[in-house]
């Protein structure tokens, strides 16, 4: 018996190892493509040029970088052409403005994110979509502009004005027991949300064609029966101060209460008139327009000067720049001052200059040293202005132009002086340097036959601490003193006198100025030794007696007495600032 299940078996491993080769060939040229796929797919994701098939005008812009995109937008002109002028008609007047009066020009930075496919958000899988599809059809990109829209449309607007007519609200006016009505009409303005879109289709044209400009209804502000009704039959309204957006102070007016019926006021509305008057009864409101305008800054409320000396230029300019920064500032009632952010950072940029100032009880060079001398005089006035204090701290010692009890230190960001208005009326702070002084008045409305009077009384008294350091060249068996000065706690009060009876006692804040230690320096030898045994030190006493003089009739050379401006430059030495 012939057996071939070998050869058998045999060709089933060859035909298997076939397929099994095919199958393996297959597999790897899936994972090739899958790999090339996610590569491509990949690099579409990000691309971070500009797609292909993308143009700005007739400049294809495909490939560029964002730099590059962003040159091309600002100096190829077949990209984005900008016309010497612009023409705009309106009836049969026309206006031509130069681009450079708007300063017309492209907005780059749009007009470069558009270009780039405003990728910013999107995912990966989204701009490879979008890369792919680039590929199949051309982008071409409308060029953003950018202008100056507030002189435009003043310009538009002044030209327009002789074809316009503005709109009439709807008021009312109030003549003792006569209400009338002006119903309001609407008018015609030209349509500048129209213009502007006008405007951008002929900048992308190319040839700059004329705008037309058009005019459309411009409609009043109508009375609505309900809410006029309750509004002037509400209860009366006093006149009050108020703040406009300039800065200044106006006073709105006083609104009476009417007496009327709602239907007398539905037919008035309802009439074909325009203005209709009716006779109705009113209530007057307490407090008057004219009477708040009389009585605003009629007067000086407080007033005080401290002096300085003007030679020292640094500290002199300090205070007359720390003047001018709150000089003419306004107070509402109910508002606060606050001198530290009014006086802002105290930087050579903003003006200041270096001279003296108090740091850790000792006097150093600082950056705006002397504008605390106009803080303390304008606490001063404000203090017999009868203003109400909302912060003040006294300094770490005393200072030579004030009354103790009557400073007011600054520290940036720190320490400030703040009051608040608490009267009826505005007041206004008039602050100004007239050679070595600062005067500052609290001007406002002052109250008849009032005073103020301020007390300061010393409550304590601190003697200066005795510091002992060495020195080699103090001869052994001496001393050399420096005196410190003494310290003091001050209580203050303010009265007020109305026709010469007390109405109002109230305390200030305390002041504590520190004092400064006596020095005492000996010879190391000696720092054990009781200061009180040693002899004080004369450095003439110990000067080198004077070589003979060839001439024994030679007069003796006399001590100069001191210029007046060293002198003044040794006693600021001791001026706090």
């Amino acid at each position: 018996m012939n057996d071939n299940r070998p050869e058998k078996a045999a060709s089933r491993d060859k035909k298997f190892s076939v397929l099994s080769r095919k199958r393996l060939v297959i597999a790897v040229l899936i994972a090739v493509l899958a790999a090339v796929f996610a590569g491509v797919f990949v690099y579409a994701g990000t691309y971070s040029r500009v797609y292909p098939n993308t143009y700005i005008g007739s400049t294809k812009v495909s490939g560029l970088t964002y730099d590059k995109l962003k040159e091309i937008i600002d100096n190829d002109s077949d990209a984005i052409k900008i016309p010497d002028k612009l023409t705009f008609e309106l009836n049969d007047d026309s206006i031509s403005i130069s681009s450079e009066e708007i300063s017309l020009e492209p907005d780059t930075d749009k007009t470069a994110a558009l270009a780039m496919g405003s990728r910013a958000g999107k995912g990966i899988f989204k701009r490879a979509i979008t890369y792919f599809g680039s590929l199949f059809g051309k982008s071409k990109i409308n060029p953003e502009f950018k202008y100056d829209e507030e002189k435009l449309c003043k310009i538009i607007s002044d030209f327009a004005e002789k074809y316009e007519t503005p709109p009439v609200d709807a008021s009312y006016e109030i003549n003792g027991n006569e209400l009338t009505i002006i119903k309001g009409h609407g008018g015609k303005a030209v349509d500048m949300d129209a213009m502007y879109s006008k405007l951008q289709k002929s900048l992308l044209s190319g040839n700059n064609p004329a705008i037309k400009l058009s005019l459309v209804d411009a409609e009043g502000e109508e009375l609505n029966l309900d809410k006029f009704y309750e509004e002037i039959t509400s209860p009366a309204a006093d006149a009050y101060y108020t703040r406009l957006e300039d800065g200044s102070i106006a006073v709105v007016p006083e609104r009476p209460q009417i007496k009327v019926s709602k239907d007398a006021i539905k037919k008035a509305l309802d009439s074909d008139k325009e203005r209709v008057t009716l006779t109705v009864k009113t209530s007057p409101a307490q407090i008057k327009k004219a009477d708040l305008e009389s009585k605003m800054f009629c007067g000086t409320m407080g007033s005080w000067t401290s002096y300085f000396t003007a030679s020292n230029k640094e500290r002199s300019a300090n205070v007359a720049l720390s003047a001018s920064k709150i000089n003419g500032k306004v107070l509402l009632p109910g508002e606060t001052f606050s001198y530290d952010n009014t006086v802002g950072p105290r930087t050579t940029q903003n003006g200041f200059k270096y001279a003296g100032v108090y740091i850790n009880n000792k006097v150093e060079q600082g950056i705006g040293g002397g504008i605390c001398q106009t803080s303390s005089t304008l606490y001063s006035a404000v203090l017999y202005a009868n203003l109400e204090i909302v912060s003040r701290t006294s300094h770490s010692l005393p200072v030579s132009y004030m009354p103790a009890g009557q400073d007011a230190t600054i520290s940036e960001g720190y320490i400030d002086f703040k009051f608040r208005n608490n009267t009826n009326y505005p007041v206004k702070i008039d602050a100004h340097v007239n050679g070595g002084s600062i005067t500052c008045n609290i001007i406002g409305t002052p109250v008849s036959g009032q005073k103020v009077v301020i007390n300061n009384t010393t409550t304590a008294v601190y003697e200066p601490k005795i510091e002992v350091v060495t020195d080699a060249s103090i001869p052994v068996g001496y001393k050399k003193t420096v005196t410190g000065s003494k310290g003091s706690a001050v209580s203050s009060t303010r009265t007020v006198y109305q026709n010469g009876t007390v109405v109002k006692t109230e305390k200030l804040t305390r002041s504590v100025y520190n004092s400064t230690p006596t020095t005492v320096t000996v010879n190391p030898d000696d720092k054990d030794k009781p200061i009180d045994s040693l002899t004080e030190y004369s450095a003439e006493a110990f000067a080198p007696a004077p070589q003979q003089q060839e001439m024994e009739n030679a007069p003796a050379e006399s001590p100069s007495e001191p210029s007046s401006e060293e002198a003044e430059k040794s006693e600021e030495n001791f001026t706090e600032v």
